[in-house]
């Protein structure tokens, strides 16, 4: 909030307080004869005559002495004895006091006794109609209850404040309440009319300053803009906070202001420019020895080095920006570098490591009421229990982010839950509830430019597309979603797409195997590349069904077995039972019924009673396939169960407008196989 340096002020022609309009007297000044200020000052303490005179002289002395920075107890006690000199009966002296008292109190760390101070100066300014002087002091007010977290008292002090200004036909000062107004609803995250009090500002602020808050309100439309992604306004009043940051000499704020353009940059698309911008808000920091402000920058590097794929880069950047966290105390960036960092160790197949930071994260941002941080943490975690199979853990997960994400009106936290939510939905089987939830996540997306979002929408939408036999669909979102991926340099998603091309082509009856092998290889050459250890694992499968469907079971149970090795060691429960039905399959082909029945059985006991529809369908589909002999009966019963349940659920909950005839012809295979055990 504001901080007004000395307030002077006069008696008016009616016995009111107005404001000085000459400049306060140079406070090192000496007398003529060479005697120092403060000795002048003293001086004229002995010679007062009256109790006004001595409490105006003591007020004097006490002033100087909080300017040269002498002597600020003695200051408060020179205030304290001049309000009992000065009385009601002297309300302009009275006023001084109080002002000043309450100046010494905010440098003494002591906001009890300045609030009783400014609360006695707006006392004095009430009685004798001073309306000029009200405006400051209630901004004043407002800042100490702001600081005490007292939102509400603070914009009823702020409204006083605006109306007095008015009164006062004084624009420039209603300019400093609407800012105060714009900076207390941000803090509120009440964006649109936070951003309408600082275009209330911003005219006045420009032409008559002070440059310091006009720069401020630059930087907090720029931040607003982008926000609400207005990029193009975003990015003019970001640049022009900069200039006048620089302008001002204050590096701490143009490097900051720097960062996040940076930022801007990097959600623009315009990826090397933002990594110029970003590495050189790093070197700003540290010019200016700025440990927050270089944390925040490394968490944008990381960011910016994970969204394109750069994990090394990431992981460094995310490092130093937690080491900075825990030298220094900095809860939200430990949130954000913990979340990030996950990102990292997932990827590289390190799903405990990632547990593990993702759970810090949460916990920190619940102990420092850190919404948004909580809502993506939540989100990543429930991520991971789907990987593990628990989906129960991942259903209440996605709940609270939900719960979380709506009290705050965070809309990409609410976003990334609808994804989430529709994710969870398609591995049980639910392509409606995955549908449903799939349309709020375009929402988000198309409104809130999260392009590196919409590539996971796409791609999730490719996903349930398959799942319901519509394979030209699936593959026009594929497609999309690989334009979009490449757009925006996202190596990761490209390497996902491409494994999930070669799925679809393995799916169409009318292609060719070999069509396969292009976009397989192309995901694990990508995968191999980033350091995709998971990504490298899910191409393995796919390329082992290419082997076995090509004639190469030995080759397809070596890849399988790879795959089930880096899954089981990540703990993906559900890929590794899917790499055992691939593993079995090939093992059949070569005659090996006992090796392929004990492997399908284990992809059985790991789904176990999860409603993970599809792949039970699967594995069910796969002991069906076994000869008799090699399956205990108990099994081949639970899997004949499972597979037909499963399928008569997915049926039942097809979205609106979707083929039945072509989800039976996607599962055509496994169709037939119950209806044959049945009979």
């Amino acid at each position: 909030m504001l901080r007004a340096g000395p307030l002077r002020y006069t008696a008016g022609s009616r016995g009111s307080v107005r404001v000085v309009d000459e400049p306060p007297r140079d406070p090192g000044a000496e007398a003529a004869d060479g005697a120092p200020a403060e000795q002048l000052l003293r001086h004229e303490v002995e010679l007062a005559t009256t109790p006004r005179q001595e409490a105006d002289a003591l007020v004097a002395l006490a002033d100087h002495l909080v300017r040269e920075r002498r002597d600020l107890d003695e200051a408060a006690e020179l205030y304290d004895r001049a309000l009992e000199l000065a009385g009601p009966h002297e309300p302009v002296s009275c006023y001084h006091a109080h002002v000043g008292r309450a100046r010494v109190a905010r440098l003494l760390g002591q906001p009890d006794v300045q609030a009783i101070h400014l609360d006695g100066a707006i006392g004095v300014c009430e009685a004798i109609g001073a309306d000029r002087a009200m405006a400051d002091l209630l901004l004043l007010r407002s800042s100490l209850e702001v600081d005490a977290g007292r939102l509400d008292e603070a914009r009823e002090r702020l409204v006083d404040a605006l109306q007095y200004a008015e009164r006062n036909g004084d624009a420039h000062q209603a300019a400093r309440v609407h800012f105060e107004l714009g900076r207390l609803e941000r803090r509120c995250e009440a964006p649109q009319l936070a951003r309408a009090h600082f275009e209330l500002a911003r005219p006045s602020l420009l032409e008559r300053g002070p440059k310091r808050l006009a720069a401020s309100v630059e930087l907090e439309l720029g931040l607003l803009a982008f926000a609400v992604n207005d990029h193009a306004v975003a990015e003019d009043r970001l640049h022009r906070a900069r200039g006048l940051w620089l302008e001002l000499g204050n590096t701490t704020l143009a490097a900051r202001t720097l960062g996040r353009l940076g930022e801007l940059a990097r959600v623009c698309g315009r990826r090397d420019e933002a990594r110029a911008m970003l590495d050189q808000a790093l070197v700003e920091s540290r010019t200016c020895a700025d440990p927050t402000l270089e944390a925040h920058t490394q968490c944008s590097r990381g960011d910016l080095a994970r969204l394109t794929s750069r994990y090394d880069d990431a992981a460094d950047a995310f490092s130093a920006a937690l080491d900075l966290a825990a030298q220094h105390g900095l809860a939200e960036v430990q949130v954000r570098a913990c979340i990030g960092l996950a990102s990292v160790r997932r990827v590289a197949g390190l799903t405990v490591a990632a547990r593990e930071l993702l759970e810090t994260a949460a916990t920190t941002a619940t102990l420092r009421g850190d919404q948004r941080g909580g809502v993506n943490a939540r989100v990543a975690l429930a991520s991971l229990a789907r990987l593990r199979g628990d989906h129960l853990g991942c259903e209440r997960l996605l709940d609270a982010a939900h719960a979380a994400a709506s009290a705050a009106d965070y809309d990409l936290g609410l976003s990334n839950v609808a994804h989430g939510q529709a994710t969870l939905a398609l591995f049980r089987g639910d392509a409606a509830a995955s549908d449903a939830n799939l349309r709020l996540a375009e929402v988000f997306s198309r409104d809130l430019g999260a392009r590196h979002g919409a590539v996971h929408v796409l791609v999730t939408r490719a996903q349930l597309c398959s799942l319901i036999g519509d394979l030209d669909a699936a593959t026009a979102w594929l497609a999309e979603a690989e334009a979009l991926a490449d757009e925006v340099g996202y190596r990761l998603l490209v390497g996902h797409i491409a494994r999930l091309r070669a799925s679809l082509l393995l799916l169409d009856g009318q292609v060719a195997v070999n069509e396969a092998v292009g976009p397989v290889q192309r995901a694990a050459d990508v995968a191999g590349q980033i350091g995709d250890v998971l990504g490298a694992a899910d191409a393995d499968v796919v390329r082992a069904e290419v082997a076995w469907r090509s004639g190469d079971p030995a080759g397809a149970v070596r890849g399988a077995a790879r795959a089930a090795r880096v899954h089981r060691g990540a703990g993906a429960v559900f890929d590794l039972a899917l790499d055992l039905v691939v593993q079995a399959r090939a093992e059949l082909a070569r005659g090996a019924a006992r090796p392929a029945a004990r492997l399908a059985r284990e992809a059985l006991r790991l789904v176990g009673t999860a409603p993970a529809r599809p792949l039970l369908v699967e594995v069910g589909t796969v002991l069906l396939e076994l000869p008799g002999r090699a399956v205990p009966t108990a099994d081949r019963l639970r899997a004949h169960e499972a597979a037909r349940e499963a399928l008569g659920f997915m049926v039942a909950h097809l979205p609106d407008g979707a083929d039945p005839a072509a989800f039976h012809r996607r599962h055509e295979r496994s169709f037939a196989l119950i209806d044959e055990r049945a009979g």
